[in-house]
């Protein structure tokens, strides 16, 4: 289930600060990812549903505006900001695809 991955990735960066988390993120995503609909069609078993993606990529983008503003602590102070870390405006799948492997 999607629960499992969720703990699953917790667990791994649990000893993570927030601006480590949001950074690797960050590098996971790229640069930023174009797609015109947020939705999955390879995915088949998926609890996600556009509502939820929708809420997911507005978080997702707030938290990455304040990484980028230079406004995230870490253990040492601030987190430099960014002067190329554009908007993310849909979703790759690929998590989505990974959730679903998963729980078949």
């Amino acid at each position: 289930m999607w629960g499992f991955a969720v703990i699953a990735f917790a667990l791994i960066v649990s000893s993570f600060s927030e601006g480590e988390i949001l950074l690797l993120l960050f590098l996971w995503n790229d640069v930023t990812i174009f797609i015109t609909e947020i939705k999955c069609p390879t995915v088949t078993k998926s609890l996600m549903t556009p509502k939820l993606r929708e809420q997911i990529l507005e978080f997702h983008n707030h938290k990455r505006a304040k990484l980028a503003s230079g406004l995230e602590n870490n253990k040492n102070g601030k987190l430099p900001g960014a002067k190329n870390m554009y908007k993310l405006v849909g979703s790759d799948c690929f998590l989505e695809e990974f959730g679903d492997m998963l729980y078949s």
